[in-house]
């Protein structure tokens, strides 16, 4: 078999810092050069440490049992990471150095946006989650501001808080809007004014159950910066016990594979978990989400992704939605706003919101893209792109995972080949049949031409490289086994009161 696709980056400097990194080549083959490689952390520490975020940061936190007991008694606190957790922030600052200087540069302005009960575990959480990103910020100066719909009506704990307290930082109010009552997803969102969300570079709707200890914002911000996608997410982890991570089966973290750890991988799609989307598409998605139900937000994520994908589409060198793998957020599962914030079962109105795109609405679409630089080729633009956009939205909200089909295009994988991880049940990189102009490329594919305006097939690409990262193609869904066989990781499921 011919070997898999790699789009090779130049090879980076070693890095410097506690884990002593070692910078070696591999060697060419078949006509592809080799790639500098960065051995931040041995194989067998980098796997051990996939297992235990897998299973929600086992053997990761000092004070495990503390945290069982915080499962029952819903509490919240800041837990100290053993030496293995604290490997997993040095490999994740390593990572984000070694992208930094190939990333944008500027200051970003992120909303995030999120409904949140009145107690003190979700008002400490937010406390900590700002702390996290302004600390792992990079010297950048990004700006993060909240708005927040306090969905059960009260506000006691938030009043006291320090985002309300001390509400200027760097002459900026913290939380820069606030709505008291109750409402779904969409209600909420659909109350941000949009000369407030046009003030942002992009939007993060965040679930108010979600934990940061594994995050970093400086590596998450140089995926973001150098790839530029419309719609991106980190990788989520489930709560201690197992338990749910994302309902969907590939945006839990990704175990390494042949050639290494998934650093960023390429997606068929999203959810409304904790999606960063930018607000170069958000009137597009508001106009969406105002003419449906209000109950409910299924599948207006696969609108946004949609809208990713047709960017994806047409020759303007966006990649499709991109999950974050290297900084996962870690899920609690509290679900707050299911049990208090109005009554919003998820299902209620899911068809009306799997409704044909409008024209309203594909035009909307559309003049985000061509504002962008975006534009599907020859003279029926104009014509093509409703009913394009159309069949894209119907194939995204019933078959979202055939995206990343060879029919399609595929999807792309940036991968740290520096632990040597040997892993040979997951391929990073789908071996092709067939080889086009030096490049291989599967026979049922869209053309090499087409591929080649996208970026995807040129070695001397810039436009899709990250860091000392390999890139290359995969088909279908990724998975997102185990990184140790069932039966070897099944001494890390645990549950509280185990």
């Amino acid at each position: 078999m011919p070997s898999a696709l790699l789009l090779v980056l130049a090879a980076q400097p070693a890095l410097h810092g506690a884990l002593q990194p070692v910078t070696s080549a591999v060697p060419a083959q078949d006509g592809v050069a080799g790639v500098a490689q960065h051995a931040h952390l041995g194989a067998e520490e980098l796997r051990d440490i996939l297992v235990g975020l897998h299973w929600g940061g086992r053997g990761l936190l000092a004070d495990e049992e503390k945290a069982k007991e915080d499962k029952k008694d819903w509490t919240w606190q800041p837990y100290e990471k053993t030496h293995m957790g604290r490997k997993w922030d040095d490999y994740q600052a390593a990572l984000a150095r070694d992208f930094k200087s190939g990333s944008g540069k500027g200051q970003l302005k992120v909303l995030v946006v999120t409904a949140v009960s009145d107690s003190a575990q979700e008002v400490l959480l937010a406390e900590d989650i700002l702390q996290r990103l302004v600390e792992t910020s990079g010297g950048q100066g990004d700006v993060f501001h909240w708005a927040l719909f306090h969905h059960d009506n009260t506000t006691e704990h938030w009043t006291n808080s320090t985002l309300f307290t001390n509400p200027a930082r760097n002459g900026e109010k913290v939380v820069v809007f606030n709505h008291v009552g109750p409402g779904c997803k969409a209600q909420n969102w659909g109350r941000l004014p949009q000369d407030l969300t046009e003030q942002y570079d992009y939007i993060w709707l965040l679930d108010s159950d979600m934990r940061f200890d594994f995050f970093r914002w400086d590596l998450y911000r140089a995926v973001l910066t150098t790839l530029n996608p419309l719609v991106s997410q980190p990788s989520i982890l489930p709560p201690f016990g197992g338990g749910q991570s994302s309902a969907i089966k590939f945006l839990p973290i990704h175990p390494p594979c042949d050639k290494g750890f998934p650093v960023a991988i390429e997606l068929p799609r999203t959810e409304v978990q904790a999606p960063l989307i930018s607000t170069k598409i958000w009137p597009a998605i508001r106009t969406r989400m105002l003419n449906g139900p209000s109950t409910t937000v299924w599948f207006l994520d696969a609108y946004w992704d949609a809208i990713a994908q047709m960017a994806k589409d047409s020759s303007c060198g966006q990649v499709g939605p991109v999950l974050v793998n290297a900084a996962p957020l870690w899920h609690q599962a509290w679900k707050t706003l299911a049990k208090k914030g109005g009554h919003c079962p998820t299902w209620k109105g899911s068809e009306a919101a799997r409704r044909d795109v409008s024209s309203e609405e594909s035009e909307e679409a559309r003049a985000a893209l061509l504002k962008i630089g975006c534009q599907r080729k020859g003279p029926a633009l104009l014509r093509s792109f409703e009913q394009h956009f159309r069949d894209l939205f119907s194939l995204q909200s019933h078959q979202g995972q055939a995206m990343c089909e060879a029919s399609r295009g595929m999807c792309r994988k940036w991968v740290d080949a520096g632990g040597q991880i040997p892993f040979d049940e997951h391929v990073c990189f789908t071996e092709f049949a067939q080889l086009t102009h030096g490049v291989q490329i599967p026979s049922n594919s869209l053309d090499f031409a087409e591929l080649a305006k996208r970026g995807m097939v040129n070695a001397n690409d810039t436009e899709h490289l990250l860091g000392g990262l390999r890139v290359g193609f995969y088909v279908g869904t990724p998975g997102t086994t185990n990184a140790r066989s069932a039966a070897e990781s099944a001494k890390y499921a645990w549950t509280p009161g185990d």
